[in-house]
C-alpha cells in the first residue's frame, strides 16, 4: 500500500481539541452548593451539571462502583433534584455516550469551517478520524467503561448498536444542510460517506480508540500517527474511485 505523501502534523493549522469540563475540587463544589441556593438553574443547565458531577465521578470510581448517591454529592443539587433528571447511573452513562456522537460531529463542523471549498475532503475526513482517536477527552475513556458494559448488559450493546446507527444519518442531514454555505465541499462529504464502508471503518476506528485508551503508554499509537493518518487517507482515496 502506497501513503498519503502529506501527513498529520500537515494538518495542524485546522486542529481542534474538544473537552468535557468536570468538577474536581471536593472545596469548590461544597461552595457551589452553598451559591446554589441563590441561583435559579434552567433544566438543561441542571441535566449538564449532574452530567459533569457524573464524569467525575465515574472517571474517580469506575462505572460499576459509583451509586446514584455519589452522582447526588457531586453536585449543588439534592437527591430528589437529580432524580428527576436521571433515574439510573446507566441512564446518566448513555447521556454521555450521545454527548461523545456531539462532540465528533462539533469536530467535523470546525474543519469544515476552516477548509477551503476546494479542500481534499479525504484530508478532512482522515484529519477527524485522528482527532477522534487522539484528542484528550475523559468521554473516550467513559466510552471504554461504556463497551465493557456490553459483555454484562445486554442494553448496552442494543445502545452502542443504536449510536453507531444514528450517528452518519445525522451526519449526512448536517451536510445538506452545510450545503448552504459550502456547496461542493459539503457535496464531497456526502459523496465519500456514500462509498465509504462505514461498518468497518467504524470498528476499525472503535479497536485504535479501546487500544489506546486502555492502556497507560500511548506512545505506541502516537509515534504512528502519521502512518495511521495515510491508512485512512489512503483507504478514503481507493473508495472514491469505486
Amino acid at each position: 500500500m502506497q501513503y498519503h505523501s502529506g501527513n498529520y502534523a500537515d494538518m495542524q493549522a485546522v486542529r481542534v481539541d474538544i473537552r468535557f469540563d468536570a468538577y474536581d475540587n471536593e472545596s469548590g463544589n461544597a461552595k457551589a452548593k452553598i451559591m446554589a441556593k441563590f441561583q435559579r438553574k434552567t433544566t438543561e443547565e441542571r441535566k449538564d451539571e449532574i452530567r459533569r458531577g457524573a464524569v467525575q465521578t465515574f472517571l474517580k470510581k469506575g462505572y460499576r462502583n459509583t451509586t446514584m448517591e455519589d452522582i447526588v454529592a457531586s453536585t449543588t443539587l439534592s437527591k430528589g433534584g437529580v432524580y428527576r433528571y436521571f433515574k439510573s447511573t446507566k441512564e446518566i452513562m448513555l447521556s454521555l455516550m450521545h454527548e461523545g456522537n456531539i462532540l465528533s460531529r462539533e469536530r467535523l463542523r470546525v474543519l469544515f469551517d476552516k477548509a477551503e471549498e476546494n479542500a481534499d475532503v479525504c484530508a478532512l475526513f482522515s484529519q477527524a478520524l485522528i482527532e477522534k482517536l487522539f484528542a484528550e477527552n475523559p468521554l473516550k475513556r467513559l466510552y471504554l467503561m461504556f463497551v465493557t458494559e456490553i459483555v454484562y448488559d445486554a442494553e448496552f450493546e442494543k445502545e452502542w448498536q443504536k449510536l453507531n446507527a444514528d450517528f452518519y444519518p445525522i451526519l449526512r442531514a448536517d451536510f445538506l444542510e452545510w450545503k448552504n454555505e459550502k456547496p461542493d465541499l459539503a457535496e464531497a462529504f456526502l459523496n465519500l460517506l456514500e462509498k465509504l464502508d462505514l461498518d468497518f471503518l467504524g470498528a476499525l476506528v472503535n479497536a485504535l480508540l479501546m487500544q489506546y485508551e486502555l492502556f497507560s503508554d500511548k506512545r505506541v499509537l502516537r509515534s504512528k500517527k502519521d502512518f495511521l493518518y495515510g491508512i485512512f487517507y489512503d483507504y478514503c482515496k481507493d473508495r472514491i474511485k469505486r
